[in-house]
C-alpha cells in the first residue's frame, strides 16, 4: 500500500491530505474535533486495496490556522472541494463532530456522496441555540503557544484527552508522534477553535436538515455504548432512524472507535461501499 502525503488548497484554505491509491469509490476519512489524520491509521491498514484519503482540516497536519472558528458551511464547502478533486462520489467516514459535516455534505451535495459511515457521531437535536464561544480563546492559545513549554504541555494534554476517550488508551499514549502533531501554535489553536465551534455547527445543521432532505444513500451509524450510556444510545438510534440508517452498537470500544475497534469500522466501510453499486 503506497501512501502519499501532501498539502493542497481547498475553499481558500491550505489542508493536509494522506491518500492511498486503490479501487474506488473513494473513501474519505474525517476525524472529530481537533483530531489529526493519523488516528485512522489502524483502519486504513485494513483497507489496503481501496482508494482512501484522510483529511487534516486547516491548522492541523502542519497547515496554517486561519485565525477564525470553523463553521458548518465552511467545513462542507471545504470537504466538497476535496471530494471533487479526488474523484467523487465518496463513501464519507466521519467520527464525532465530523458527523455534522458528513450529514450536511450528503444533504447539500448528494452527487458527491455515495455512502456514509458515522463513527460514534456527535448528535444534534438542539431545541435552543447553544452558548456562543468566542474565538478569543483560540487566538490567545495561538499567541502563547510560541512559548516552548506551552507547546509541550499542549501536546501532552491532547494525548491525555484523546486517551480518555479510547478504551485502548495505551495505544494513544504510546504513539509519541501524535504528541508532536500538537506542538505547534497552529495545531493547538485549531484544536481549541474546533471544540469552540462544536455547538454552533450542531445548531447550523438543524437549518440544513430543514432545507435539504437526506438522500437515499447507504448509511451506517456505529455507536459506542460507553460514550454516554443509555441516553447516548437513544440519541444515536434517533439519528439512525432519521437518516434511514442501519445502527450497530458496540460495547467493546469508547468514543474513539477507529482506535478501539478498527476492524469494526473497516467492516462498516466495506459493507456500505458494497451497497453503493460503484464497485
Amino acid at each position: 500500500m503506497h501512501r502519499s502525503s501532501r498539502t493542497e488548497n481547498h475553499a481558500g484554505h491550505e489542508v493536509h491530505l494522506v491518500e492511498s491509491a486503490g479501487a474506488g469509490p473513494l473513501v474519505l476519512l474525517l476525524g472529530g474535533a481537533g483530531l489529526v489524520a493519523d488516528y485512522w491509521d489502524d483502519v486504513t491498514m485494513l483497507l489496503p486495496d481501496l482508494h482512501w484519503a484522510a483529511l487534516d482540516r486547516p491548522g492541523l497536519g502542519g497547515t496554517p490556522w486561519p485565525g477564525t472558528l470553523p463553521t458548518l458551511a465552511g467545513s462542507v464547502e471545504l470537504t466538497a472541494s476535496v471530494v471533487r478533486s479526488l474523484g467523487g462520489p465518496a463513501v464519507v467516514v466521519a467520527q464525532s463532530m465530523a458527523g455534522y459535516h458528513a450529514e450536511a455534505l450528503a444533504r447539500q451535495h448528494p452527487d458527491l456522496v455515495a455512502g456514509v459511515v458515522l463513527v460514534d457521531s456527535s448528535v444534534s437535536f438542539y431545541t435552543s441555540p447553544p452558548r456562543e464561544v468566542p474565538v478569543g480563546l483560540a487566538r490567545a492559545v495561538h499567541r502563547m503557544a510560541r512559548l516552548g513549554a506551552l507547546r509541550t504541555l499542549g501536546g501532552a494534554l491532547h494525548r491525555l484527552g484523546a486517551a480518555s476517550l479510547a478504551r485502548e488508551s495505551g495505544w494513544v499514549l504510546g504513539r509519541t508522534r501524535y504528541r508532536r502533531r500538537y506542538t505547534d501554535p497552529d495545531a493547538l489553536a485549531a484544536m481549541i477553535a474546533e471544540f469552540s465551534s462544536w455547538g454552533g455547527q450542531g445548531w447550523d445543521l438543524l437549518g440544513v436538515r430543514s432545507a435539504h432532505p437526506y438522500p437515499a444513500v447507504p448509511t451506517m451509524v456505529l455507536s459506542a455504548s460507553s460514550t454516554g450510556g443509555r441516553d447516548w444510545l437513544v440519541k444515536q438510534h434517533r439519528l439512525a432512524q432519521m437518516l434511514g440508517a442501519r445502527q450497530l452498537v458496540t460495547d467493546e470500544g469508547k468514543h474513539m472507535l477507529m482506535v478501539d475497534q478498527p476492524e469494526v469500522v473497516a467492516r462498516a466501510v466495506r459493507s456500505v461501499r458494497s451497497q453503493t453499486g460503484l464497485d
